[in-house]
C-alpha cells in the first residue's frame, strides 16, 4: 500500500490504482488466515484420540531429515501470488508472483540481496541479449539484464550469483518481467513475447530537487 501511495502523491500513477489493493491482498489474507486456523486447531485439540494421533504423527515425522526445517521456513503457508489488480496479464505464468530474493553481484562487484540492487522501484529485467521494450525506458523506468554466474557485472547488468533468479524464470517460461516496487511481477513475457506497456497514467518519476543554496 505504501509505494502505491507513495506513486499517487507523486503523481506517477493515477489515484485509482489504490483500489487495486484489497483486490490484490484480500484473497492471499484469507488464505494465510485460513491455513492459520488449521494449524491451530490442530495444535490446540484436546481430544484424546485426535491429540494422541497428532503427538505420533509429529514425533514420527520429526525423525525425517529436514522436516524440522519445513516446519521453522513456515512452507505450510501460501506463496505470495495476486490473480488480479495492477498486473497486465498476456498469458505469461510469471505475472502477478513475488520474486525470489537471490544474492547477485551488482555493478560495483559487491554481494547483495536482489532488492538491494534493484532499489525499490519499477524495473525490467531480460535474460536475452537485446532489451525487450522502447515503452518503459521513454516513461524512466531502468533496464537491467539478468546475467549468469561468472558473467561481468555493468551498470544495466547484475549478475544471478547462484543461478536462482534465471532457474525461476525458466520455470515460468519469461525472458523479460516488468517488476513493481514491491517486488511483484507485473507483466512477463517469454521470448516470442512482447512485454506488454507500462500501465495506463505511468509517468516517470519526477527528478529530486537540488539545493543550490
Amino acid at each position: 500500500l505504501c509505494w502505491k501511495l507513495d506513486a499517487v502523491v507523486r503523481g506517477t500513477l493515477p489515484d485509482s490504482i489504490l483500489d487495486t489493493y484489497q483486490t490484490e491482498r484480500l484473497p492471499h489474507v484469507k488464505e494465510v488466515t485460513n491455513r492459520a486456523v488449521k494449524v491451530g486447531k490442530i495444535i490446540v485439540d484436546r481430544n484424546v484420540v485426535r491429540a494422541a494421533v497428532r503427538q505420533r504423527v509429529f514425533r514420527t515425522a520429526g525423525k525425517v531429515p529436514g522436516f524440522d526445517a519445513w516446519l521453522r521456513n513456515n512452507r505450510w503457508l501460501p506463496h505470495a501470488h495476486y490473480r488480479a489488480g495492477l498486473l497486465a496479464h498476456n498469458g505469461n505464468a510469471a505475472t502477478g508472483w513475488l520474486i525470489p530474493q537471490p544474492w547477485v553481484i551488482n555493478e560495483k562487484g559487491d554481494q547483495v540481496r536482489f532488492d538491494d540492487a534493484v532499489g525499490g522501484s519499477w524495473s525490467v529485467l531480460y535474460t536475452g541479449n537485446e532489451a525487450p521494450s522502447r515503452d518503459w525506458p521513454s516513461v524512466g523506468v531502468r533496464i537491467l539484464r539478468i546475467a549468469p554466474p561468472g558473467s561481468s557485472p555493468g551498470p544495466d547488468q547484475i549478475v544471478d550469483r547462484d543461478g536462482t533468479m534465471l532457474r525461476w524464470l525458466k520455470g515460468k517460461k519469461a525472458a523479460a518481467i516488468a517488476l513493481r516496487p514491491d517486488g511483484f511481477v507485473y507483466c512477463a513475457a517469454g521470448d516470442d513475447q512482447p512485454l506488454p506497456p507500462p500501465p495506463a497514467g505511468f509517468q516517470a518519476p519526477a527528478l529530486p530537487v537540488k539545493d543550490h543554496a
